[in-house]
């Protein structure tokens, strides 16, 4: 046992108190012993410096300070606990105030504050703060925030750390609350059963929790059913957390033997509240002073009674219990009386202990503690404060409202001194005061009486509002802005931005220290206590409302805020507290505003308008455009001469990181240059923007653009472009297809690239325009800025759109000079920014002053994987690039000669070279004097030095050999892979076309000579005289698949292969007939531009040198003349066109064709492709198909389908009718799975009812084509029979209508508000509820239009725009709606009604009796009185019984119509009762809630119930309410439709209601005598809504109906009962149970009367034991239900089933694939797509093979259901989210398992490019071509393999690829390898194992044996020779003889003897 140190000397502490000196929270997990030692020497300094006064002196200081703590002799007196008692290692109990990120606020004793910083907290917490510093993101998971572990009001124990006496903040009060540090003295020994201790959750184990008491060598264990009910009722039902601290009893047994001698290791704890209640530390257990923690209960003995509390004694020791902890007035204490108490602090310097005898800490159970009112918060002000009790040293209790005491201590009194407490505050006298803040261990709210915060507005920070007005006082101006003061103790900021509407420049001159000032709040910073202001005038006295919440506005509002940023997407808002909103660009103006920055400033006060709202997101969307405002921004007046293309001058004045400000010199204008537009070199551009400086002239600027002001360019490419280019500046209404621009690219998106071109004109070039080849990141090829030279290919002028394409072979025709030029004009631009630089001081000027080509000596600094770095002689970087480094050996610090080749302005470095060969070419070019002369034209061979994105630099070989020079990397300025043919050197022939200043310019000789023989054969074509429609005599002179080129004398042209036939069939290739040499007539049709290929228009006047398109279809050749319509019309074609098409081109998901030579197409191949995704192979170039027109993008671009031939416009087909359409009509199933559609108009030529059961499922069905779509094979069809005069014409637009003709047509659509009629295919028309009856309302406007029914509508007018106005009234149509008077609601009356009813505010019925006004739903004003009393009254009775259950009923649904319809009412009926059924299915789903519709409709009314209430009391009906439902007889009420289509609706239904009126009387007259003993002992459950005879609302019946309740009415006559009716229910109500629908008793009986007869039936009696029974019995059966599910017994069958077991198994893979595959059996494949999103949510981030398994199940499902596009779009995801090179191999097995090889293959070659140093893939690459039985593609694989995989792996490999051979391959190559690989390696086991298996495998004995003889031969250790003769002698015993057995054992015996030593074999 641990010696305790007993009153130590000096201020002792233990060194394990030292490793709890705390850190700050920038150094959380610093070492903290070095904490401790820092604090020891501080503290030793301390000391020293006190020796110096003396000696006495320190000794005198400790002992006031132990007199102060507990006294001594005499004065061991309670104290109240002040910062100066507090001392290192001291304990004391705390309670939780405030939790922040990163610390714990605590309250100790007396109102002190202390702080746990988090690395306190405990142990195991630490630790995982510290693994999540590390980066281990496995953590992230388990650490929980100290919101999560800790709340408000829990008591800690905590240790004291670190304090300082003269901190006024107590911020310096730091503690701790680790059970290591709190509990450290506690010895295991002293632990007992139910003792109480603090513990913290060190980790979850599966059974329980660890939990971290502080003892050495001790774990505790708290069982999962011992914490049960403090999680569940106190943790929110979540699971304890590591860190998270517990109250705890210790559970252990009472053999005090075993835990003493430490036996006990293990100890069991309870956290059940009910547990740690009444628990108390008994005096036996012998605890010594460090055994005793704060928050421990104990039972003491008062041993002295004194004025501040009373001394008792516990185990021995006195302990002291202050006044402000006592309940009672310490006088009412009685000595030797035990008292429960808990520790509340000890002093560990004089050991003294302080307990609490309050009764919230002694019952404490580890639930946070509340006390006091709620509602009191700190900077309250009570008026009426009460004195309750006066400490005239300490200061005044009062007495508060709601049981809260509040304490002023003597200094929060008054502003001014206090002569006489007593006095001023006498017991029971008020006063006013003002809650300053809280004492949670005391219980106290602290308040102040001082007048001077009285006054204070507020009291602390976060008592101020944002958006308030405040006044402030300037402290100080800084250079950010003003420091101001609200009040004492809290402070502002007002920003620069906000001290004014203006920018002010000079702040102090304004502002002086002591100004009081306005400000309004923006925002509160409880953390630093700080507040921002603005003092805006604008924002000050703005009117508009103060948004400081999101859910403050609404779209449409109108609110006030500034700027905060300003970006090229838009503006920021701001406005109070965080809250803001953005502005996209497009609504920043009405006017597009291209560059924001250049408008907007921030700090702005803005207007704006709200135009979306997400509070999800906390996103909203503003717009500054407003009716009533002027457009922002300053809009310069640009002079009329200003036009695109204009060239001036202008001058910098502002530059800013989006461009610079100028000033036109002609003008004196202010103009833009945007940052893209300085310079043509990408690279260039950011190095132009930082040079360019206010004042400093442009000489070449050009007018661009106007935007607000105008916008200019310098680039030289525009510039010239003006000069060369006809069309640089053209406007939208003259582009013509062919014209070739000049833009810049303004933004690239996954659609194509979009170009700006002068004066604002955009075009787009889609991704198939973008380049030649196929491209997936177009970011690669181009980036916005760079200039661009596109060429118009498609144009719709209705959408105001054009399409342009940047491929070279549709803009680039062979000049060679546009790339020369280029490249010259950025080397031009390149050295006049360097001249320009070479004077800048820095680093930028040392980089301009080296020179192009010159020697350097660089010293090599660093050396990489990549690259090489070094410096130059006046500390220039270098950089060497790899493919420049052929010298071996190079080493850091190394100086070596080197080329310069480049350099990097915007990188302030340059790229030099250190090639022997460059370099021995340079030294000899020194040597001598002269050059080599360089002469232009001159043909020289180079090598390529470096390869750059404007240029190549090479180096000449021979002419001019020791030079260096530029090669073009672009041939055109769309030119993107040019540069890509090029490498490092690489020897290329070039000739020199250029030389100036010393920079030569050279061109491939390649380029040049092709460019040669295309003037050459540009210059022999002959011109020709032909004219379009002239016939002339052809010779065929090539036949290709899809055209035939002819030649007409000596003229080329061709015929294109849609301009043979008039007529075709579908796959017949026509130029099939014809034969080489064959001669023909032909028609000229038109030409085409033989360079460019392009059609020309026929208006075209050089036509001279182009070729002919010729055309020989009879039709033609008939003519006697080409009209202009023929001409002009032949190349336009509309949507639903069909036209021939012949096959061009074709790629892997599309088809390319022609309709005409100027007419391209797309054919949509969704139903031609294989399951695969393959286009079918009978497709093929120059086959001709007879096509529709599906889409037409612009006048030279549509999309077609193929017409399949099955089906034709007009044919009469039949098929089955499969289902109706909801809205629309009728779905056929005709064959070749071809769909027709029947729209409901084109049903019949005469209209009646539509009853969706008399087309059931299969019926037969037949029709006329309209219309048919093969992409969908659908056909929409008519089953007119084609009349002549048909009684209800057919309609299909708007202009079909004839003003002042009625027409019927179909309800479609309906509800309570309107209903939609169909008058014909795509024409309909809404009735509202003011065209049917004006100033009167339908009730269920929705029962009475149904769906299907006709009705007649009278078209008045039809307006341009295609508005229909209309009329239903009778007086338009002549045709009666027949809607009886109790559905009609006269409006006025209601109001008025209802105006009369808030008159009356209450009235009182006679006895008085107070009625209660009732809402009766579907009730019509014009129904009798009585009708209107008997309602009222049932409703009285309804609300007065307040039933429990929603349940609503009414009667059956009512079919009404018009005239019309008569004659099918049977139909309706049996179809109403079949929609009957269905609803009554969802009755449980209904029963809940009342519809939506209902409430909509719903009235209310009032009526004078005076009479029928007087025998109804209120008390007895509440007593009847108790009623047991289960004891009470059902009856069940069935009512029937009434016809009210008869013309005398009104008299019928009177005459019913009265005949259900006499019925009911009579039933509840029967009722009530016969259930009067019974009444008393029932219980009504459920609410019964109204039961308004109006027989109209279906779903009030079937509720009615299913719940089989009555509700009794009570009518006039009805008051005579005595006995009040009660509310029967049938049978025990079960929402689980399935609703039937309930019968008639009189089936028979077809009276008029009969369906209102009430049947009555007595179901048997069930007991409570009985019930109870059905219950269990239920429920044991659902259990045993729910276990096999778990037990996997129950397969899942339904959506339910699954959602269960996904619940059960979240994160199991085969749970959601099974899941997947239910719905891909239903082929529901969106259903499976979501579960396969949904499982990637759920399935937790560490299961990351269950999410790659779902991830391979998604692909796969795309695979066999979804598109190409689809597949990449979950690859991409898969990839992003795993492994790369596994999905990818994941992704490569699918395709081959489906048998998609090519795009296996095309998947492995990318695979092998990202990841070449991977042997696996290069091995499974391999294995995929021997599998495909590609052997020669695998080989020449393996030799691909070796230029990138290291060496170290070819063995591998090579291994790999041999037992290829031998299992897919040649066998004897196989074997080659492996005796290759043994000749190199033969003492490589491995290999000689292997080739012995392969050997085995294939039956090759005697090799097999001839190898196992070489490897036995080898010198092999002991080891490996045993294992081989081992595997030897295994083999001869399977394969071989006796005789080679025993060869082989001789042999190995033979071995054994000559090593010396003998071992079994």
């Amino acid at each position: 046992m641990q010696m305790e140190e007993d009153f130590p000397r000096g201020g002792v502490q233990s060194s394990y108190e030292n490793k709890g000196q705390i850190t700050r929270e920038k150094k959380l997990f610093q070492d903290n012993d070095q904490d401790s030692s820092k604090s020891q020497k501080k503290r030793k300094r301390k000391n020293k410096k006190d020796d110096k006064d003396g000696p006495g002196k320190k000794k005198s200081k400790k002992h006031v300070m132990e007199g102060e703590v507990s006294g001594q002799g005499s004065d061991f007196v309670p104290k109240y606990l002040s910062k100066k008692m507090l001392y290192p290692g001291m304990l004391m109990l705390g309670c939780v105030k405030l939790i922040k990120d990163y610390k714990m606020i605590v309250g100790l004793p007396n109102g002190i504050t202390g702080v746990v910083p988090i690395n306190h907290i405990s142990h195991a917490y630490t630790e995982l703060l510290k693994k999540f510093s590390e980066g281990q993101d496995d953590q992230a998971e388990i650490l929980c925030t100290l919101t999560e572990l800790f709340r408000v009001g829990s008591l800690l124990p905590c240790k004291l750390l670190e304090n300082d006496e003269n901190d006024e903040d107590n911020k310096s009060v730091m503690l701790t609350i680790d059970p290591r540090d709190v509990n450290i003295d506690l010895q295991p020994a002293k632990l007992r059963h139910g003792m109480i201790l603090f513990g913290s959750i060190s980790s979850q184990e599966d059974h329980g929790y660890i939990v971290d008491i502080g003892v050495r060598n001790v774990q505790v264990f708290l069982k999962n059913k011992n914490a049960d009910t403090f999680v569940r009722q106190y943790n929110n039902g979540e699971l304890l957390k590591i860190g998270q601290c517990v109250l705890c009893k210790i559970m252990m047994p009472e053999d005090r033997k075993a835990v003493q001698t430490g036996k006990t290791r293990v100890i069991n704890v309870t956290i059940e509240p009910n547990q740690l209640r009444d628990v108390e530390t008994s005096a036996g257990y012998g605890l010594a002073f460090n055994d005793l923690v704060p928050g421990m209960k104990v039972k003491a003995t008062v041993s002295e009674v004194l004025d501040d509390g009373l001394i008792v004694e516990f185990c021995k020791k006195k302990c002291l219990i202050h006044k402000s902890h006592l309940p009672n007035a310490p006088v009412s204490y009685k000595l030797n009386k035990e008292i429960k108490c808990a520790v509340l602090y000890k002093h560990p310097l004089v050991k003294t202990i302080t307990l609490s005898h309050l009764p919230y800490l002694t019952d404490y159970t580890g639930v946070p503690i509340t006390f006091g009112d709620s509602s009191l918060n700190i900077g309250d002000i009570i008026d009426d404060a009460v004195v309750k009790r006066v400490d005239k040293n300490h200061g005044v209790y009062f007495d508060l409202k709601s049981g809260a005491t509040g304490f002023a201590g003597k200094h929060n009194l008054s502003d001014g001194e206090v002569d006489n407490i007593n006095t001023m505050f006498k017991k029971g006298s008020t006063h006013r005061c003002r809650i300053l803040g809280h004492s949670y261990i005391e219980g106290l709210m602290y308040v102040t009486m001082k007048e001077s915060i009285l006054k204070e507005k507020h009291v602390r920070v976060s008592d101020i509002k944002c958006g308030e007005m405040v006044e402030c006082v300037v402290k100080n101006v800084s250079l950010k802005g003003l420091n101001v003061e609200l009040q004492k103790g809290i402070k502002g900021f007002i920003h620069n931005r906000h001290l004014a509407d203006v920018t002010i420049q000079h702040p102090e001159k304004k502002f002086k220290i002591g100004d009081k000032l306005k400000c309004r709040v923006l925002s509160v910073h409880e953390d630093s206590k700080k507040v921002d202001l603005t003092h805006k005038k604008s924002l000050v006295q703005s009117k508009y409302p103060i948004i400081n919440d999101y859910t403050q506005v609404e779209v449409g509002d109108i609110v006030e805020g500034y700027i905060s940023t300003v970006k090229e997407k838009g503006c920021t808002v701001r406005f109070y507290d965080q809250v803001r909103g953005f502005v996209p660009k497009s609504l920043l103006s009405t006017e597009l505003i291209e560059y924001p920055e250049k408008v907007f400033y921030l700090g702005q006060v803005v207007r704006c308008k709200v135009v979306k709202i997400d509070l999800d997101t906390l996103f909203i969307m503003l717009s500054f455009v407003l009716d009533d405002k002027v457009n922002f921004g300053m809009k310069v007046d640009i002079p009329a001469d200003y036009k695109p293309g204009k060239l001036m001058k202008c001058t910098v004045i502002k530059k800013s990181p989006t461009g610079v400000d100028v000033k036109l010199s002609l003008s004196n204008k202010t103009g833009f240059i945007p940052k893209d537009h300085l310079t043509d070199s990408i690279d260039l551009i950011d190095v132009v923007l930082d040079t360019l400086q206010p004042g400093d002239n442009i000489n070449s600027a050009m007018y661009w653009k106007k935007a607000k002001m105008p916008i200019l360019t310098c680039k030289q490419s525009l510039i010239k472009s003006v000069e060369d280019d006809e069309n640089f500046h053209v406007q939208f209404d003259s582009l013509q297809p062919g014209m070739m621009l000049t833009g810049v690219v303004k933004n690239i998106s996954q659609h194509g690239i979009f170009v700006e071109f002068a004066d604002g004109l955009f075009g787009l070039v889609p991704r198939r325009y973008v380049s030649d080849s196929r491209v997936d990141n177009l970011n690669i090829l181009y980036k916005p800025g760079q200039t661009v030279n596109p060429k118009v290919v498609e144009i719709n002028r209705e959408k105001g759109r054009f399409l342009a394409s940047l491929r070279m072979q549709d803009c680039y025709h062979g000049d060679l000079d546009i790339g020369l030029n280029m490249t010259w004009n950025i080397l031009e631009e390149r050295r006049l920014l360097q001249d320009s630089l070479t004077k800048s001081k820095g680093i930028r000027g040392a980089v301009s002053n080296v020179k192009f080509g010159c020697v350097v000596m660089v010293t090599i600094t660093e050396i990489n994987d990549d690259t090489i770095t070094g410096t130059l002689d006046d500390n220039v970087n270098a950089v060497i690039l790899h493919q420049q480094t052929i010298k071996d050996g190079l080493q850091v610090g190394q100086r070596l000669d080197g080329v310069v080749l480049f350099v990097d302005l915007l990188n302030n470095c340059v790229e030099i070279s250190i090639s022997d060969n460059l370099m021995k070419m340079m030294t000899g070019k020194l040597k001598t004097k002269g050059m080599s002369q360089c002469k232009v034209d001159a043909e020289v061979q180079s090598t390529v030095e470096l390869i750059k994105e404007d240029f190549i630099v090479v180096s000449l070989l021979t002419q001019g050999k020791g030079r260096l020079a530029y090669l073009p990397s672009k041939r055109h300025l769309n030119d993107t892979l040019e540069r890509e043919q090029f490498s490092i050197g690489q020897e290329v022939n070039v000739v020199i076309k250029k030389i100036e200043n010393d920079t030569i310019l050279v061109l491939l000789k390649s380029h040049i000579e092709r460019h040669e023989e295309e003037l050459n054969e540009m210059s022999n074509r002959i011109g020709h005289t032909l004219q379009i429609g002239e016939i002339c005599t052809a010779v065929i002179s090539k036949i290709h698949p899809d055209q035939l080129n002819i030649t007409i004398g000596r003229i080329p042209g061709r015929i294109l292969v849609t301009e043979i036939a008039d007529e075709v069939t579908n796959g017949f290739c026509p130029t099939s007939n014809f034969r080489k040499k064959m001669e023909i007539q032909v028609r000229v049709i038109g030409f085409r531009e033989i360079r460019t290929n392009r059609y020309l228009p026929v208006t075209n006047p050089s036509q001279k040198f182009s070729a002919p398109e010729c055309s020989i279809r009879p039709s033609v050749m008939k003519m006697e003349k080409l009209t202009e319509s023929y001409l002009t019309d032949r190349n336009k074609v509309k949507t639903g066109d069909t036209v021939i098409a012949a096959i061009t081109g074709m790629t892997f998901d599309s088809i390319m064709a022609k309709i005409s030579p100027s007419v391209q197409a797309t054919i949509d191949c969704t139903h031609l492709m294989t399951k695969d995704g393959k286009i079918k192979d009978e497709y093929k170039i120059g086959l001709c198909y007879n096509t529709t027109v599906l889409e037409t993008f612009s006048e030279n671009r549509v999309t077609l389908a193929i017409l399949d031939g099955l089906y034709s416009i007009g044919e009469t087909v039949k098929g089955m009718a499969y289902s109706t359409r909801q809205h629309a009509g009728l779905v056929m199933k005709l064959d070749n799975d071809y769909k027709g559609i029947v729209d409901i108009t084109d049903i019949s030529d005469n209209y009646v009812k539509f009853i969706k059961n008399n087309y059931k499922q299969n019926r037969s069905v037949s029709g006329d084509i309209l219309s048919i779509n093969p992409v969908k094979k659908t056909a929409f069809v008519s089953l007119r029979h084609n009349n002549s005069n048909p009684r209800d014409r057919r309609i299909t637009m708007v202009t079909d209508l004839i003003p002042g003709e009625c027409i019927r047509g179909y309800i479609t659509k309906t509800s309570n508000e309107s209903f939609t009629v169909r008058l014909g295919v795509g024409v309909q028309v809404i009735v509202t509820q003011t065209d049917l009856i004006p100033g009167n309302k339908v009730i269920e406007l929705a029962s009475f239009f149904k769906f299907g029914n006709v009705v007649t509508v009278k078209i008045l007018e039809v307006e341009k725009d295609e508005t229909i106005k209309f009329s239903i009234k009778e007086a338009d149509t002549g045709m009666n709606l027949n809607i009886p008077k109790k559905m009609i609601k006269d409006l006025d009356y209601e109001r008025s009604k209802r105006k009369r009813r808030s008159g009356d505010k209450s009235e009182d019925g006679e006895g008085g009796v107070p009625i209660k006004r009732s809402k009766v739903k579907n009730t019509d004003t014009t129904v009798s009185e009585n009708v209107e009393l008997e309602i009222e009254g049932r409703e009285l009775m309804k609300e007065e019984v307040n039933m429990s259950d929603n349940t609503t009923s009414s009667s059956d649904d009512e079919d009404w119509g018009n005239d019309d319809n008569d004659d099918n009412k049977d139909d309706d009926d049996d179809d109403d009762d079949n929609n009957n059924d269905k609803e009554m299915s969802d009755k449980k789903d209904k029963l809940t809630d009342k519809s939506k519709d209902e409430s909509d409709s719903s009235t209310e009314s009032s009526v004078d119930n005076k009479a029928s209430s007087k025998k109804l009391e209120l008390s007895s009906i509440k007593r009847k309410a108790k009623i047991d439902r289960q004891k009470v007889n059902t009856r069940k009420v069935s009512t029937g439709s009434v016809d009210t289509d008869s013309s005398d609706s009104d008299t019928e239904f009177d005459t019913d209601t009265k005949r259900r009126r006499r019925k009911r009387r009579g039933r509840q007259k029967s009722d009530v005598t016969s259930d009067a003993n019974k009444s008393s002992k029932g219980k009504i459950s459920k609410k019964v809504d109204d039961d308004n005879d109006d027989d109209n609302d279906e779903t009030d019946s079937d509720k009615e109906s299913d719940c089989g309740i009555e509700v009794p009415v009570i009518s006039q006559k009805s008051k005579k009962v005595s006995n009040k009716p009660t509310l029967k229910v049938k049978e025990k109500f079960s929402w689980d149970d399935e609703f039937n629908m309930p019968t008639s008793g009189n089936h028979g009986d077809d009276t008029d009367d009969s369906d209102d007869d009430v049947i009555e039936k007595k179901p048997v009696k069930k007991t409570k034991d009985q019930i109870r029974e059905e219950k269990i019995a239920e429920e044991k059966k659902l259990y045993e239900s729910e276990m096999r599910r778990l037990d996997g017994e129950v397969q899942p069958e339904t959506i339910d089933d699954f959602d269960r077991l996904v619940l059960q198994s979240p994160d199991s893979s085969m749970v959601w694939i099974r899941y997947m595959a239910f719905h891909l059996e239903s082929t529901e494949i969106d259903k499976a797509r979501a579960v396969a999103e949904r499982a990637l949510k759920t399935i937790a981030f560490r299961e990351e093979q269950e999410k790659l398994n779902v991830w391979v199940a998604y692909l796969n499902l795309e695979n066999m259901y979804g598109t190409n596009d689809m597949i990449k779009r979950v690859f991409d995801r898969a990839v992003q989210q795993n492994d790369q090179v596994t999905v990818y191999l994941k992704l490569i097995n699918v395709y081959v398992t489906s048998g998609k090889f090519e795009e296996a293959e095309q998947l492995f070659s990318v695979l092998i490019k990202k990841h070449n140093t991977n042997k696996d893939i290069w091995i499974k690459f391999g294995e995929f071509y021997f599998n495909q039985n590609r052997k020669e593609s695998a080989r020449k694989l393996l030799q691909r393999s070796f230029k990138t995989l290291n060496s170290k792996l070819h063995v591998e490999v090579i291994t790999k690829f041999a037992q290829m051979e031998f299992k897919l391959g040649d066998q004897e190559r196989g074997k080659s390898m492996f005796e290759n690989l043994l000749s190199t390696y033969p003492k490589r086991t491995d290999l000689w194992s292997v080739y012995i298996d392969m050997l085995t495998k294939i039956g090759d004995h005697d090799a097999t044996r001839s190898v196992y003889n070489r490897i036995i031969d080898e010198k092999l250790s002991a080891k490996k020779m045993k294992f081989f003769f081992k595997k030897y002698l295994q083999f001869e015993e399977r394969y071989g003889t006796d005789d080679l057995v025993a060869a082989v054992k001789k042999k190995a015996l033979n071995y054994v003897e000559s090593q010396g030593y003998i071992e079994d074999i």
